[in-house]
């Protein structure tokens, strides 16, 4: 398009957050996450914090972590993912 439409920092926090565009002032295209980590509970759920929201549990044993997460917007929402490890331990 001939524009930049996102900044990516050369190193990446955990679960960054972007959209695209990323002027909040034009519809968003796509939403995502770089450097997606979720720890999950003993169900393979991913672990919240009191109002529900995901929050890191450093005691679980399971989780996920994604490189890139995108979420593509519109009338059919798609999702990719790029590059995905898993660890689920039940007990």
């Amino acid at each position: 398009m001939g524009a930049r439409q996102v900044d990516i920092p050369a190193l990446w926090p955990a679960n960054l957050p972007f959209r695209i565009p990323s002027d909040p002032s034009r519809p968003a295209v796509a939403v995502g996450f770089l450097n997606e980590q979720i720890t999950t509970d003993n169900q393979g759920r991913p672990t919240r914090d009191e109002t529900g929201a995901h929050a890191y549990d450093p005691r679980a044993t399971s989780g996920f972590t994604n490189a890139v997460r995108l979420i593509v917007l519109g009338d059919e929402r798609t999702e990719v993912t790029i590059g995905h490890a898993a660890v689920i331990r039940t007990q």
